[in-house]
């Protein structure tokens, strides 16, 4: 379910507020919003003074004043099959990438470069019909440990089923990949159909 943040839009402006900056979320005009915070956001500033802050994963939406927000959508049918997400890493830590995932605009983990992850059943994040995965990988600020194509983070999302000790992949759905020869922090998006 992606994050909705309501903004009501009012037509106050005066002559001293026509002229302050103005602040966008994910390109929509956000002034006056309060009490929110937003994990691995970017934040950049315009020739204007203008703040534009980036938030992978958060849908923003206005509201004319003395609108209301549509009621929520009916909850989603759970779908029948088990989703895994499965990270690899070639070589532990050399890649230098930590790898955030997001379903339907729900925060689901963290991947980080240097440990050791076990597969992850996503399953109560998926709905029956379009699903939406977000991978969000940031490039650690310390000393490259590698410039290797071959030292690779794979993140691959797929149906299967576990058992004790073992996940087994019946159905691989996609995949999402970095390499230490990378450099730059990356937001890629990938649609499948849960069942």
């Amino acid at each position: 379910m992606v994050l909705r943040v309501a903004i009501v839009a009012l037509a106050l402006a005066t002559a001293s507020t026509a002229q302050a900056a103005k602040v966008f979320l994910n390109g929509v005009e956000v002034d006056g919003l309060a009490n929110q915070s937003f994990s691995r956001a970017k934040v950049t500033f315009d020739a204007q003074g203008n703040v534009h802050i980036t938030a992978p994963g958060i849908e923003v939406k206005t509201l004319t004043a003395g609108a209301q927000a549509s009621a929520p959508p009916a909850a989603a049918a759970r779908p029948t099959k088990h989703y895994f997400l499965v990270p690899q890493q070639s070589v532990l830590g050399m890649t230098g990438y930590d790898i955030d995932v997001f379903i339907d605009g729900t925060w689901v983990t963290r991947f980080r470069n240097g440990e050791q992850e076990n597969p992850l059943d996503v399953s109560k994040y998926v709905a029956v019909g379009a699903n939406k995965v977000l991978f969000t990988a940031h490039k650690s600020a310390g000393e490259r440990k590698s410039f290797s194509p071959e030292h690779t983070f794979t993140v691959l999302v797929g149906e299967g089923s576990a058992s004790a000790d073992q996940v087994v992949i019946d159905n691989p759905l996609l995949t999402f990949k970095r390499s230490a020869a990378d450099t730059d922090d990356v937001t890629q998006e990938f649609s499948f159909t849960g069942r």
